[in-house]
């Protein structure tokens, strides 16, 4: 089995029909081949504790989300986000700007883009940020660190995919400020999917991992959830056993992922 990490569809497809006989994972793409399983993460499950972790830690009552891209693939992280904020705190205010719109896909590299907004979102009193915008989460990491002393109050950014605390070398001033990450277990459904596969079980079509299978999970690397793990634990529970039940769009995109046939 070759792992593969595509951009889009049209870039697998074309290669999966031209290797019949060789099997694929690809990530965050679907793909309709009969030779390639479609791994996918219920984003707005890490994304609703990543919510609670913001409201656990927020001290001004108002939090940030900012997406790459006002895209299907990135819709799942902002009602996640903000019903995990709302669980712990109903009243908490919660900010959500996109940096691009699909045709345009350039919010995913947008760092100056992405500290205006951020910057903005800190002005306006919001004191955790979560992004899901892939290189310009930069600009948002870097805001919290410039801003955190000209305000007057410690901001804090939570990463996405990966620790990115962890991604950063030891002393990093956008360290001290990367509250956690949302990671995605890559490594646990490429583990997965290749037993199955060398047990003689590959299954093409879409796999979604969640946090009932350990495919998501928030990262500790700078320690500074330590002290909320408990209540973060517990509404991972709840969500696992089916007590809550997590919004996967948005309720202003509620019609377009409708006539999309998702959510």
């Amino acid at each position: 089995m070759v792992t593969v990490t595509p951009d889009c569809t049209d870039v697998v497809e074309p290669i999966a029909r031209s290797h019949p006989h060789t099997r694929y994972v690809v990530f965050d793409c679907p793909v309709d081949q009969p030779n390639v399983a479609y791994a996918s993460f219920a984003s707005e499950q890490g994304s609703f504790l990543a919510g609670a972790a913001a409201a656990l830690k927020s001290r001004t009552g108002a939090i940030g989300f900012i997406g790459g891209a006002d895209a299907p693939l990135i819709w799942a992280f902002e009602p996640g986000y903000e019903a995990g904020a709302r669980a712990v705190d109903p009243t908490i205010q919660v900010r959500a700007r996109y940096l691009s719109k699909p045709p345009d896909t350039t919010g995913f590299s947008n760092e100056i883009l992405a500290f205006q907004v951020a910057e903005q979102m800190f002005r306006s009193g919001a004191d955790v940020i979560y992004h899901a915008a892939a290189a310009s989460g930069d600009g948002v990491f870097e805001a919290a660190s410039r801003l955190s002393e000209d305000l007057g109050r410690h901001l804090w950014v939570i990463g996405v995919d990966n620790d990115q605390y962890r991604s950063l070398s030891a002393g990093d001033p956008w360290q001290p400020h990367i509250l956690t990450s949302m990671v995605k277990r890559y490594d646990r459904a490429v583990r997965a999917l290749l037993k199955e596969n060398s047990g003689g079980h590959f299954r093409p079509g879409n796999r979604t991992f969640d946090l009932a299978d350990g495919g998501l999970d928030l990262a500790d690397g700078g320690g500074f959830i330590d002290d909320i793990r408990p209540r973060l634990e517990r509404l991972r529970v709840a969500i696992v056993a089916g007590q809550i039940r997590v919004p996967t769009v948005p309720a202003d995109r509620a019609k377009q992922a409708k006539a999309l046939g998702i959510g």
